[in-house]
């Protein structure tokens, strides 16, 4: 006698791809500084990788490539407000950690890091090379093979004292978009 037992086999899609697009101030909470104002809309590429899933928790390795477009105003009382506006080009890796809330809608947090390149000397930060670096809380709908996704993120941009100035620029910001899960 034999007995066969069947199980679903549930496919897990390790990669997906996705695009973003988002918009970003410093003249938001947490930093509002008023001796600046740096603003910007940017595009991402997204590539995540899963790399484990726990009950209804995954840790993912996410990879961005994305271009800011950025407009800087210095707020000096005492001349004329210099306004600025560049583009700057950014490639991030960092992680995700996700938590299932109900079938098919997560939340999560996120960090990156990575080399950036702007175009434009401000008086808070060299132009060249620099470091963007992001965390954020987001939530993502997912149907079948498509997530729809929104987050807010908080960024930093500084060149680790590596040329002067580097005060460095900061914003808060909030970005939607959608990945496709291969």
């Amino acid at each position: 006698m034999s007995i066969i037992y069947s199980q679903e086999n549930e496919k897990t899609n390790k990669i997906s791809v996705g695009f973003n697009y988002g918009q970003a101030s410093q003249n938001m909470p947490p930093f509002d500084n008023p001796k600046y104002l740096y603003d910007n809309e940017f595009y991402k590429i997204q590539v995540n990788y899963l790399l484990s899933k726990k009950k209804k928790f995954s840790y993912e390795l996410d990879f961005e490539s994305g271009i800011f477009y950025s407009d800087f105003q210095y707020l000096n009382t005492q001349k004329t407000p210099v306004e600025l506006s560049f583009q700057e080009y950014v490639v991030n890796v960092g992680g995700r950690i996700r938590y299932e809330i109900v079938n098919n809608f997560s939340s999560y947090i996120i960090g990156f890091t990575g080399p950036m390149y702007s175009e434009q000397l401000t008086n808070r930060l060299k132009d060249g090379f620099a470091f963007s670096n992001v965390v954020g809380l987001g939530f993502s709908y997912r149907i079948t093979n498509v997530s729809f996704d929104m987050r807010s993120t908080i960024r930093h941009n500084s060149n680790a004292n590596i040329s002067i100035p580097n005060s460095g620029h900061n914003s808060t910001g909030i970005e939607a978009g959608f990945m496709i899960h291969l």
